[in-house]
């Protein structure tokens, strides 16, 4: 119940993220609280070895808590959204380094996974077709992953787009990147499989 109070206090701990799927419920207010952030302020409070991260929801339902799954009910509490919203849209100026991508390198992967999947164009990871679920409007359009990250070299080079690039789809893409530091090896259409919960 402490946590309960502490986030009430304290709010969001800045390194928890937006709360995204899980919450627990308060057994007496019934409020929502982001389940993620619940357990890590509890986790601290308590000072001792709880289970890892990846049974938070076992362990607060073993807890005796009420898990919510903003899937099944909308969880949106006050704490997050007051029926106000935020301003958006302004405009701020940002200087980046983008590390340029060649065309031909892009097209010639392209060709050669066309080729190997009998004509269609699709994810190497999880096998979504852009242009059969979305017709001509999803022709030629997947995301074209580097499996060495431009970002982690500090000079161009030649790039073999058979060898160095693989077609995955937006969603595939942002999960070979999600959580890997600069410098680290991005995970392959492989991993990305083995991880996949369905």
């Amino acid at each position: 119940m402490s946590a309960f109070s502490e986030f009430d206090q304290n709010g969001l701990p800045a390194d928890y993220g937006d709360p995204v799927r899980y919450f627990v419920e308060h057994p007496e207010t019934k409020e929502l609280y982001p389940q993620k952030a619940i357990y890590g302020i509890a986790r601290n409070l308590s000072q001792r070895d709880c289970p890892s991260a990846t049974n938070t929801r076992k362990a607060i339902e073993a807890a005796g808590f009420v898990i919510v799954d903003s899937k099944d009910e909308l969880a949106v509490s006050p704490k997050f959204y007051d029926g106000k919203g935020d301003l958006e849209g302004k405009v701020d100026q940002v200087t980046i380094n983008r590390h340029e991508r060649s065309k031909k390198n892009r097209d010639a992967c392209i060709a050669f996974y066309r080729q190997k999947n009998d004509g269609h164009l699709r994810c190497e990871s999880c096998k979504f077709d852009f242009e059969l679920t979305y017709g001509e409007v999803g022709t030629n359009f997947i995301h074209i992953h580097h499996k060495a990250p431009l970002g982690n070299l500090r000079e161009e080079h030649l790039v073999d787009p058979i060898k160095d690039l693989i077609p995955l789809c937006p969603n595939c893409h942002a999960m070979s990147h999600r959580g890997i530091k600069k410098g680290e090896k991005t995970r392959s259409a492989k991993e990305l499989r083995k991880i996949r919960l369905d």
